[in-house]
């Protein structure tokens, strides 16, 4: 027997069931929650772009800050705020924001795509160059060899650096440590003459070695466990030159008797109050200078590099 009038049922998403009107609402209720944040960050930044134009870099900059930790941030109001805190950070300066934290405010904007803060940015790598520049100049002019090593070493970190300025700075280290050898040598002439009897004795066989031969030896006796630790060996009269790559800078410091060796045996060859140059293979920068000392009638290491 058929059953007349029967109903099919179908089964329904629960959220369809809901009545039209409550969905209405819940998705105005949302966009109105997503505007209102939005909304407040416009009024913070505006309120800050205000503080700006008055003057007000330290008011503007707290209220950025709490703009920034707005949740759900967009990323056009999250650009735009990070534009403005690189702005308020270089106008307020030191010692609020050291030019470190300026930098990574800058640097921050600047990648996000904000115009400004990429202008900043390079006027205040600019003005540090030109400060380091300065600062340098003065170390060198005082004859303050390892305070413009640590200079030079901030230089070269700085974006833009110059390798002309660091070529001229090279040789003008260079030439401080020689004046300052020079006038050391003539004070103890008499006082290291001992000395150098005492490391011929020491090193006999160096003394008829060719340039080659002995730039050889100084290459042997500067190898550790199977690798060199310099890169070139240059001779002349009183003074042997060591180029020294920026890779070994870190082996060379554990190693330093290794040079005071070598220097050794360059008194012992030439004879005479012989002194070793250490340079950085890529700048020339001074690393190390090695000379004798009367006192322990042995070769002394004076550490220069500041990298």
């Amino acid at each position: 027997m058929k059953m007349k009038g029967r109903n099919k049922f179908i089964a329904r998403d629960p959220v369809s069931l809901e009545p039209r009107a409550a969905q209405t609402i819940k998705i105005v209720v949302i966009a109105t929650a997503l505007a209102a944040i939005a909304g407040c960050a416009s009024a913070t930044l505006r309120s800050a772009r205000d503080e700006i134009a008055a003057g007000h870099y330290t008011t503007a900059h707290q209220q950025l800050i709490v703009a920034r930790n707005e949740p759900d941030l967009s990323a056009s109001h999250r650009r735009e705020i990070d534009d403005d805190l690189c702005l308020t950070e270089e106008k307020i300066g030191a010692p609020g924001y050291p030019i470190a934290e300026q930098l990574s405010a800058c640097q921050r904007g600047s990648s996000e795509g904000a115009g400004q803060s990429k202008t900043i940015l390079t006027q205040i790598q600019e003005a540090q160059r030109e400060a380091l520049i300065k600062a340098i100049n003065g170390s060198i002019t005082a004859g303050d060899v390892a305070q413009a090593e640590d200079g030079i070493a901030r230089y070269r970190a700085n974006a833009g650096a110059d390798t002309d300025h660091i070529a001229k700075w090279s040789q003008q280290l260079w030439a401080i440590i020689e004046r300052d050898d020079t006038a050391s040598a003539k004070t103890r002439r008499n006082a290291i003459r001992a000395a150098i009897v005492q490391l011929a004795r020491t090193y006999p066989r160096v003394q008829k070695m060719s340039d080659q031969a002995f730039s050889g030896w100084v290459e042997q006796n500067l190898t550790v466990v199977g690798a060199p630790k310099i890169a070139g060996v240059a001779i002349a009269k009183h003074t042997m030159t060591l180029q020294l790559p920026d890779d070994q800078l870190t082996a060379a410091a554990v190693n330093l008797d290794l040079f005071a060796k070598v220097n050794d045996a360059m008194v012992a060859r030439c004879g005479c109050d012989g002194r070793t140059k250490v340079a950085m293979q890529t700048t020339q920068l001074p690393a190390y200078f090695v000379r004798l000392d009367p006192a322990t009638r042995k070769s002394e290491v004076l550490v220069l590099a500041r990298y």
